[in-house]
């Protein structure tokens, strides 16, 4: 992993939520997020996804398990910004493909370049995708209970995992309208 850049920016513009941004500025409006604010820009990204300024680009994800493990594979679309539930524990991240920007909790950010194994810590993230990703997080599933460790009960394992905003919840609720 390399430091892209190390200053953090001092205000949040919430211009990466307008159509087309995120391609033609990539980096430099991931950092202008303030981290402590992603919950707002889910919100207003929301929005404008249902108002059909923005077009949702979900994750291409697939599920494996083992008796101790679950692995969620995800792939991420270039020029895309993913902003990810909140994790409530560490886990392990593998980059498989690809190249992609981390904001972090200082407003820095980090490129991940493919082959690469992390630790992910606790906590809500956005990246930005440079090329095309694959990645898996790998999370320990030992004191889960057994019943929710397959692809019918995804949405109870991942809430045991993930903290998941009123927004997302929300909008979920009317995407099955």
């Amino acid at each position: 992993m390399n430091i892209v850049n190390d200053k953090p920016v001092d205000e949040l513009v919430n211009g990466i939520v307008v159509a087309g941004m995120a391609k033609q500025r990539g980096v430099q409006q991931l950092k202008t997020i303030d981290p402590a604010k992603l919950d707002e820009l889910e919100k207003a990204m929301f929005e404008l996804v249902e108002s059909g300024v923005l077009k949702e680009i979900s994750p291409v994800t697939t599920h494996t398990f083992t008796p101790n493990t679950y692995v969620r594979e995800g792939k991420m679309f270039a020029g895309s910004v993913y902003l990810g539930h909140s994790h409530k524990t560490i886990h392990h991240c593998i980059v498989i493909s690809g190249r992609m920007s981390l904001l972090n909790a200082d407003r820095t950010t980090t490129e991940i370049v493919a082959p690469c194994v992390f630790l992910g810590s606790p906590g809500r993230k956005a990246v930005f995708i440079h090329e095309d990703v694959i990645m898996q997080n790998i999370h320990d599933t030992r004191d889960l209970p057994r019943e929710v460790l397959c692809e019918e009960r995804i949405e109870e394992l991942e809430d045991l995992l993930y903290s998941k905003t009123d927004a997302y919840r929300e909008h979920q609720r009317k995407l099955l309208k």
